[in-house]
């Protein structure tokens, strides 16, 4: 098998791969609470992705010369439906790496990219505490 062509099917069949993958785990407990939004973006990427390997695997045989009976005009359709199909892929992809739901079920696998180099807190928002001896009354104000 030549380098080029044994990249173009790995990186197919990765595609293909991540997208099932993902839509297995949509399937799972943690994402029965997504919106419905969320899960019609992850359904349409795992098709997009499996059709998208499909007709580039079909390809990478024509372009190879394997089979020579595909007419120029069929090839140019595939040609340009695997682009279409890729950058829909894509288009998802962005959409929901873009999105903050995405990142609300991924907090914990990738927590260790937005660590605080201070420390880590519970929440940015968190409430102050009076210092030693001091109290506060009812209206906010420090009494010593």
């Amino acid at each position: 098998m030549e380098a080029g062509r044994l990249r173009a099917v790995t990186f197919l069949v990765l595609i293909s791969v991540a997208s099932i993958s993902y839509f297995v785990r949509l399937l799972l407990g943690k994402y029965r609470s997504a919106s419905l939004w969320f899960r019609a973006v992850v359904t349409l990427m795992a098709i997009s992705g499996v059709t998208y390997t499909a007709v580039g695997l079909y390809l990478a045989e024509h372009r190879l010369g394997r089979h020579s009976d595909l007419p120029s005009a069929k090839l140019w359709f595939f040609s340009h439906f695997d682009s279409l199909v890729g950058g829909l892929f894509l288009g998802l992809m962005i959409a929901l790496l873009l999105s903050a739901e995405f990142w609300r079920f991924e907090r914990g696998r990738y927590a260790h990219l937005w660590r605080s180099p201070l420390g880590s807190f519970t929440s940015p928002n968190q409430l102050l505490q009076p210092t030693a001896g001091r109290e506060e009354n009812h209206e906010g104000e420090i009494r010593k």
